[in-house]
């Protein structure tokens, strides 16, 4: 299946290019994960 939803993030191991918007990605990630804990505890 194709999940058209799917975020896709262009990284450059040899400029660094998207290293920023990746690391965003991952933040937000850990925000969401917090706030999710948050609402059952």
């Amino acid at each position: 299946r194709i999940n058209p939803a799917l975020q896709v993030i262009r990284i450059s191991a040899a400029s660094g290019e998207g290293m920023a918007e990746w690391l965003e990605w991952i933040k937000g990630g850990c925000r969401n994960a917090i706030t999710a804990k948050q609402r059952v505890a």
